[in-house]
C-alpha cells in the first residue's frame, strides 16, 4: 500500500460541519481539535513514574457542537461520530445531568470516554455543561496505538470548557481529568502521557515528560532535512483495556511494593548505577519479574539518552536507542506481537533507516520508523512487498496540541494548512 495522505484539518472541519447541518439543521458554534500522538521512546514507563518522549501528530479528532435551544428533551445530548465503530451505533443520546457508569457500560464504548469526561469535568468543580448536539470526525486510526481515545477525551474537555466558559484548569489538570475519565469510565488503566502531549504539543518539538513530577519540557526534534518519522499501522488493532496491559501494570505495582517504593523509577534513586541495581534485584526476583523491571529501568535511561541524541541531531544514535527499546519491549516486557516484530525487522533491513520500534501499549497497533527522507519510498515499497498483512503508512511530523478553533470558518481555513497550524 502506498503512503496514506493525512487529511487536512480544513477537510475534517468541512466533513463535521456538513454532517452537523444535515443532522441538526443548524451551523455548529463550537469547534475544537485534538491531535493523536506518537511516542518516540519511553514505553510502559509513564505509569512507573518514568520518562517518555512523545509528540503530537497531524492526525486529529475534530468535534463541532452547539448547545441545544429546544425545550423538548431538556438536558439530552445527541452526539454522532463519523468513525467506523465496528458494529456499534454511531449516534448516542444521554442526559448531561444524569451520567452513570453502569448505564455507560451497557452502551457504546466510544461514548464512554465522552460521558466520562463530562462527568469528571464537573467532579473537579466545573459547571455542568448545557445539553448539546455534536459531530465527531477523526483521522486518528482507531486501535492503532496513536491515542485515538486521548484525542477524543481532550476534544470533549475543550468542548465542555467552551460551552461553560470555564477555563480555570491548568494543562496538567486537564490531562488528569481526561486520564481519570478513561480509568473510571472506559476501565482502561492508562498513564498520563497521551493526554499531556495531546494538550501540550508543539510543531517541531517532542515533549519530555517526567511522569513522576508531571512536569514536561519541549525538546526540538531537529529533524530538518536529515530525518523523517514514518508511522506504520500494522492493521492489528489492540484493545488496551483488556488483558495483558493491565497485567503488566499490576506486575509493576507488585514490584514497587516488594521494594517498598512508590514507583519503579524510585529504585534508581536508591542505586543510580544500573549494573549495581540489576545485580541486587536479580538475586531477589524471579526471572520474569527481573525482566519486567529491567525493561522499565533501561527504557528510562534510553529516554534520557534519546533527548541528548536528538538535541545533537545524532539520528544514528537515536535510531539505535529506538531499536533497543523495541527489543526490550519484545523480550523483557513481552508486549509486542508477531506483526509488530515483522514490521520492525522489515524496516531495519532498509538502507537509510536509522531505527524502528513498536509504539503505544503494544499487542498490535503501530511502529514508528526514523528514516532518511530519501529512503522513504524504498521503505514503503519494501513493506508493501513483504509484510504479511495490509499496513497503512503515514509520514508525520510534530504538530500543535489541542485547541478551540475560531468560530469564523474562513479564519480557520486561512490558518489551517494540513498540519494543524
Amino acid at each position: 500500500m502506498p503512503e496514506v495522505k493525512i487529511p487536512q484539518l480544513v477537510d475534517l472541519l468541512e466533513a463535521a460541519d456538513n454532517k452537523f447541518i444535515e443532522l441538526f439543521h443548524s451551523i455548529p458554534t463550537v469547534r475544537v481539535v485534538a491531535p493523536g500522538r506518537v511516542n518516540l521512546i519511553g514505553e510502559h514507563t509513564d505509569y512507573n513514574g518514568g520518562f517518555v518522549l512523545p509528540m503530537a501528530l497531524p492526525m486529529a479528532t475534530v468535534m463541532v457542537s452547539s448547545p441545544r435551544r429546544d425545550t423538548v428533551d431538556r438536558g439530552i445530548c445527541c452526539i454522532h461520530t463519523l468513525a467506523d465503530q465496528e458494529g456499534e451505533n454511531n449516534t448516542v443520546t444521554f442526559n448531561v445531568g444524569i451520567l452513570e457508569k453502569k448505564e455507560a457500560a451497557k452502551g457504546e464504548k466510544w461514548a464512554s470516554y465522552i460521558r466520562g469526561v463530562i462527568s469528571t469535568f464537573q467532579q473537579h468543580g466545573a459547571p455542568k455543561p448545557p445539553a448539546f448536539n455534536a459531530v465527531i470526525v477523526t483521522s486518528v486510526p482507531l486501535g492503532g496505538g496513536l491515542s485515538s481515545s486521548a484525542s477524543l477525551e481532550v476534544a470533549t474537555l475543550l468542548t465542555c470548557q467552551k460551552l461553560t466558559a470555564f477555563d480555570s484548569f491548568s494543562l496538567t489538570e486537564c490531562a488528569l481529568i481526561c486520564q481519570q475519565a478513561e480509568h473510571e469510565w472506559a476501565n482502561s488503566p492508562c498513564g498520563l502521557m497521551d493526554q499531556l502531549v495531546c494538550l501540550g504539543g508543539l510543531r517541531e518539538h517532542a515533549l519530555l515528560i517526567d511522569c513522576r513530577s508531571m512536569e514536561f519540557q519541549r525538546v526540538k526534534t531537529n529533524f530538518g532535512t536529515d530525518a523523517k518519522l514514518v508511522i506504520v499501522d500494522s492493521g492489528v488493532h489492540h484493545k488496551i483495556a483488556a488483558g495483558q496491559y493491565r497485567i503488566r501494570r499490576s506486575e509493576c505495582e507488585e514490584l514497587a511494593a516488594h521494594f517498598k517504593v512508590k514507583t519503579l523509577r524510585d529504585l534508581q534513586d536508591r542505586l543510580p548505577d544500573l549494573n549495581d541495581l540489576f545485580e541486587e534485584v536479580n538475586e531477589a526476583l524471579a526471572e520474569t519479574s527481573a525482566r519486567r523491571l529491567r525493561h522499565v529501568l533501561t527504557e528510562n535511561q534510553r529516554v534520557v539518552d534519546a533527548v541528548k541524541a536528538m538535541s545533537a541531531a545524532d539520528f544514528v544514535g537515536l535510531g539505535k536507542l529506538m531499536h533497543q527499546s523495541h527489543l526490550s519491549l519484545k523480550n523483557d516486557y513481552e508486549v509486542s506481537c508477531r506483526e509488530l516484530d515483522e514490521l520492525v525487522d522489515i524496516a531495519m533491513s532498509v538502507d537509510g533507516v536509522y531505527g524502528a520500534r513498536m509504539t503505544g501499549g503494544g499487542f498490535g497497533g503501530s511502529i514508528v520508523v526514523l528514516v532518511q527522507p530519501a529512503a522513504i519510498n524504498t521503505l514503503v515499497k519494501t513493506i508493501d512487498a513483504t509484510y504479511s498483512k495490509q499496513a497503512k503508512i503515514y509520514v508525520a511530523e510534530a504538530s500543535l496540541g489541542a485547541r478551540i478553533l475560531p468560530h469564523d470558518k474562513e479564519r480557520t481555513k486561512s490558518t489551517s494548512k494540513g498540519d494543524l497550524d
